[in-house]
């Protein structure tokens, strides 16, 4: 489908990649608009879309959780070198509060009824007050409270939140393990007792649902342990989360905030904080485009995507043509004056030549022709929107004989069909000492096989091969080309250097370096058309079907080579490669453009 917004702007010279699954969706979003017309029920695919692709200018979600007076909110106030998050261990801090940027300092209230009201707070200190106030009579129809931090730049595109603890009451551990269920990015902090069943539980589950999310755990009050003691409790620490998370890190928040405050640079040191804060600005602050598109988009997208596969292939189903009715257990009805015979995959005209099909019968006479003549008819002939039919071979024309009925053929088939003989293409060797081989010819009076001269007059009846219908979202277009429904994309069957014969991409798929493409493509006139190009990476990688060698939908696409595939887009900030597709394993990569590789060509779109 041609949309001005296939693409997101923000990504057209980023490097291919992470963000694959992004530029599609405003594809599809285009055909449900279009299909959800008539479909309502269905309007909920159209907002997930909706919400994902808002969801492109939304900061990252970094979720601070842990036990209860672990030091959650301290370590916060270090982290931005303020003092505004509550950190008694009152109920102020038993609800979701958020840090994050803005052009003002103010508070957001979010209610649990929905409602959302603001206030202006004049520093830190005020900050606190309100926070406080509020949860002394307010706390039960609070949901969170976002504070906005506008001296914060990375707030810009972190949201920091911290959580209840997990460990006081059934409320504030559901209200933390729902937050950490929807975090990008998880900061665990520990006691310095180090990690109990239910750390060790939230951590392992939530890293095995999200594999590409960053997990930090945080050792914290750190001060009031012996230096042979800490490096015992980090080394158990990290034996136990093992492979589960990027790092364990040691922390003094206590020493942190107060030697922020004094000014205090010995407790500072002692509190490790610059390290810990060194760590996150290089390993996940400085990460955003990546954390945001690896871990965020192509989390929430991939579900997304299956769903609305499913669902526009369904609808193609339902919107394809109902299958011919059938004529009986042989013969399907193609309501164009020809049957499909099922049993040898051939396409039959109903009638003899010179007859006329009414819709409902053969009418008319019959005509006779000498076999040269009945050839040329059939040469000449255009029919039911096709012009490449023939004489049938004496094989093919024998399998129409019903013994036991005159004329010997089905008449529900072949209504009115002459009791008398007719050609087939196929000629019988008369031996070396003649050129003069006398062609078959079926009797439709008691089903027998025999030859003649050429010049006799026989009647006629034509054939075509036809083939099978491509199953899934690919319609065949008869002339060498698919019509991808899901993308509205027209792609040719055969790589080029490939020939389509009406069946299947026979000869061999040339390589080409690719910079020689576009000169290749521009000069390319095939089935008519001559705007055919390279397809992009994100096109390209929509042919890829994972389980089976080679990737990619083998009915719709003979005879593909199991290798490589250049697709149009350079390659990431490098004038010397460029993206192509493996049909071995599916993946994508970017080489060199002066490597061979093989080329399929598409048409529309962009």
């Amino acid at each position: 489908m041609t949309t001005d917004h296939q693409i997101d702007p923000r990504f057209r010279n980023e490097p291919y990649g992470y963000h694959l699954d992004i530029n599609p969706l405003y594809s599809y979003r285009e055909q449900l608009r279009t299909i959800l017309a008539t479909l309502q029920p269905h309007q909920d695919l159209l907002n997930r879309i909706d919400a994902l692709l808002a969801s492109l200018d939304e900061p990252m979600r970094v979720v601070v959780a842990g036990g209860f007076n672990a030091g959650k909110s301290t370590f916060l106030n270090a982290l931005v070198n303020q003092r505004i998050m509550p950190v008694r261990a009152i109920r102020s801090t038993c609800t979701v509060n958020l840090l994050q940027g803005g052009t003002r300092r103010k508070l957001v209230i979010h209610r649990c009824n929905g409602q959302r009201e603001q206030r202006s707070y004049q520093n830190d200190a005020d900050a606190q007050q309100q926070i406080d106030a509020l949860m002394k009579t307010e706390h039960q129809s609070i949901a969170r409270i976002a504070v906005c931090c506008p001296n914060q730049s990375f707030l810009e595109r972190f949201t920091l939140i911290d959580t209840p603890g997990l460990d006081i009451n059934a409320q504030d551990s559901a209200a933390s393990v729902a937050e950490v269920k929807n975090a990008d990015a998880l900061i665990w902090v520990l006691h310095n007792k180090g990690a109990e069943k239910l750390d060790y539980e939230q951590i392992v589950q939530f890293c095995t649902a999200n594999p590409d999310s960053p997990v930090i755990v945080i050792l914290n009050q750190v001060d009031a342990l012996e230096d042979d003691e800490l490096r015992d409790a980090l080394a158990a620490t990290q034996d136990k989360f093992n492979a589960h998370v990027a790092a364990v890190l040691p922390l003094s928040a206590k020493l942190a905030s107060e030697g922020q405050t004094e000014k205090n640079q010995t407790k500072l040191d002692a509190s490790y904080f610059y390290e810990l804060r060194s760590y996150l600005q290089h390993n996940l602050f400085d990460q955003y485009r990546t954390l945001q598109e690896k871990i965020r988009f192509q989390r929430r997208s991939q579900p997304l995507i299956t769903d609305l596969q499913r669902f526009l292939n369904d609808v193609a189903a339902q919107q394809q043509p109902a299958a011919p009715p059938l004529i009986n257990s042989r013969y399907a009805d193609l309501g164009d004056g020809t049957v499909f015979d099922v049993k040898n995959n051939l396409q039959w005209m109903r009638c003899a030549l010179g007859q006329t099909w009414d819709d409902k019968t053969c009418t008319g006479e019959a005509k006779k022709f000498t076999w040269e003549g009945a050839k040329g008819a059939a040469n000449s002939t255009h029919h039911a929107g096709h012009d490449d039919w023939r004489l049938p071979t004496q094989n093919e024309l024998n399998g129409l004989v019903v013994h036991g009925q005159i004329p010997t053929i089905d008449q529900q088939a072949f209504p009115n069909t002459p009791n008398s003989w007719f050609w087939s293409s196929s000629q019988r060797d008369e031996g070396v000492f003649t050129t003069k081989n006398k062609p078959y010819y079926v009797e439709f009076n008691d089903g027998g096989i025999n030859t003649t001269k050429t010049d006799d007059t026989n009647y006629a009846r034509l054939v075509r091969e036809i083939t099978a219908p491509i199953k899934g979202h690919y319609r065949d277009l008869g002339d060498g080309r698919v019509l991808d429904t899901m993308t509205n994309l027209q792609w040719m069957r055969c790589a080029l250097g490939q020939t389509w014969d009406g069946k299947t991409c026979v000869g061999e798929a040339a390589k080409f370096n690719w910079n020689d493409l576009n000169k290749v493509a521009s000069k390319k006139r095939y089935a008519g058309h001559n705007d055919w190009r390279l397809p992009t990476i994100d096109e390209l990688k929509t042919l890829v079907v994972v389980g089976q060698k080679p990737t990619i939908d083998q009915q719709a696409f003979s005879n593909t080579p199991s290798s490589w595939f250049w697709s149009g887009s350079p390659g990431a900030s490098n004038s010397c490669s460029a993206w192509y597709v493996s049909f071995f394993n599916g993946d994508a990569y970017y080489g060199y453009r002066n490597s061979g590789s093989h080329v399929r060509l598409v048409r529309g779109g962009q």
